[in-house]
């Protein structure tokens, strides 16, 4: 992410196309009950996500959800967004 969020993960919890923006929730400092606004051009997008975690539904998403994967999956990456 870009600005203050910068090498901060998060979850895309969700799509307002209208707008160009998803919605992105950490589960700490951001929660699902109230996502982020970003451009997706400010996003560094992964694709190391394992296919059983893709398959959660939006609707599924709770912060302890976000918090757990973001740990175990986090370090992960190799670099942070």
């Amino acid at each position: 992410m870009a600005g203050r969020d910068k090498g901060n993960l998060c979850v895309i919890t969700g799509f307002a196309p209208e707008d160009g923006f998803v919605l992105t929730a950490d589960g700490r400092t951001r929660k699902v009950e109230a996502p982020k606004k970003k451009k997706l051009k400010h996003l560094k997008l992964v694709d190391w996500v394992p296919e059983e975690d893709r398959r959660i539904e939006a609707a599924h998403f709770t912060n302890r959800l976000i918090r757990e994967f973001i740990a175990r999956h986090g370090e992960t990456s190799g670099s942070p967004m």
